[in-house]
This record gives structure tokens, sequence and C-alpha cells, in this order.
């Protein structure tokens, strides 16, 4: 039987966790840090046997076989988590900006570093996986438009090279991800670079039409790169 219910959907959520999903209250959705070591803590456990270099070759194998499967369950799930996480975050800092106390905790502090790890797994999405989703360039776009509006440089000075979560994806290199020996300006002026690359992206998808968000992303990436010349 496949009907909505109601009240189901009312006091619950269904939130990603790993290769599946977690049924929790309304209310008592994790918090953001907790929900992203929860994360972090499955896809460790999940690197031991599955990373990026040991799933199948997802241009060699049909949708209908078990090897596409497998290759489009894992970046599914890291494509997942990383919205869920994102989301999750920059809720927690607006409340906190609204609020005129944000900046004023070590926990801020761990609310952006989730929004640059997570920026981290949508790097990794859209470098890696053929057929990655129209929303991981949206999401990663609107990582890095938060990073730089919310002005974190007051809270890192430059992000890891390699950041924590980077070993869940074994030897993996990000090509895009900040480096100073490479990237001129500062780190700031990387990730907003980032943002309209990754909306540019975004833009161009086939899928990104049918998105809700379509319109106003558009409209907001027209006027920054008109704004910034670029």
């Amino acid at each position: 039987m496949n009907y909505r219910e109601e009240y189901f959907e009312t006091a619950y959520a269904m939130v990603p966790y790993g290769y599946g999903k977690k049924v929790v209250p309304h209310p008592d959705q994790p918090p953001p840090v907790e929900f992203w070591e929860d994360t972090v803590r499955i896809f460790r456990d999940i690197a031991r046997t599955q990373s990026p270099g040991s799933l199948p070759d997802l241009a060699r194998w049909g949708e209908d076989t078990w090897e596409s499967t497998v290759a489009r369950m894992y970046w599914d799930a890291i494509v997942d988590v990383a919205a869920a996480a994102l989301d999750s975050a920059i809720s927690s800092i607006r409340s906190r900006t609204e609020a005129g106390v944000v900046g004023e905790s070590d926990g801020d502090a761990a609310l952006f570093r989730v929004v640059l790890e997570a920026s981290y797994f949508f790097e990794v999405a859209t470098t890696l996986d053929p057929e990655v989703d129209a929303s991981a360039f949206k999401n990663l776009g609107l990582a890095h438009m938060e990073m730089v509006k919310s002005n974190i440089k007051t809270i890192f000075a430059e992000p890891p090279l390699r950041p924590e979560t980077a070993r869940i994806f074994g030897n993996v290199t990000v090509d895009a991800w900040y480096n100073p020996g490479v990237h001129a300006g500062s780190w700031l002026d990387w990730s907003s670079n980032r943002f309209l690359s990754a909306w540019g992206a975004f833009l161009a998808h086939p899928q990104a039409p049918q998105d809700g968000q379509y319109q106003t992303v558009k409209q907001i990436h027209e006027r920054l790169t008109s704004k910034l010349g670029s």
C-alpha cells in the first residue's frame, strides 16, 4: 500500500543517515553539528570498503546494472547528507544572527565548519560524479555564498588544504579546493569565485529549469556576475 500519511509527515521527518534515512520527531531533529559528526562517523565506516576510487564506473555500466546501483547509491548519499547538514547549519546561523549572538560562542565555529566541510562533499560529488544532480551545484554555491556573506574569515583565517573529512574520499584530489599556492587573492576571493562558478554550472545543468529556485538563482547570479565584472 502506498499512500500519504499526513500525521506522520506532520510529526516526523526523514533525515539522511548514511545510505538510508532515519525517522526523527520534527521538533527533535538533530542539531547540525551533532548531525554532521554522526555523518562523518558513518562515512568513515563506509570508507573502509568504498571510496570514489573503488566505485564502478558509471560511464561504463548501464542504469539497470548492479554496478551502476552501487555507485549511484554512494553519490546520492554524499549529496543528500551534505544538503541536510548545510540546510540545518545555515538555519542555525541565521537564527543566531537574527538574535544578535552569532560570533559570541565557540559553537559558531563548529557551525561554520559544517558549512565548510559540507561544501567539500559537494566539490567531490560535482567533480567526480558524471551524473550529479543539478542541486549539488546549487547547494555548493549556497555554501560559498553563506561563507562569504557571514564573513567567515573572523573564525577561520584560511580553510585547511584538505578538510578533516577529506580522508573519507581516500586519495581524491579536488583541484577546485582553495590552495594559496594556486589561487590568487584571499580564500574569501576564492570562495566568491566558487559561488559564481557553482551557480553558473547549476544554471547550465539540463535539470536546472525544473528546479523551483531556478529563476531566483538566475537573477542573483546575473546581478552579481554583472557587479563583479565576471
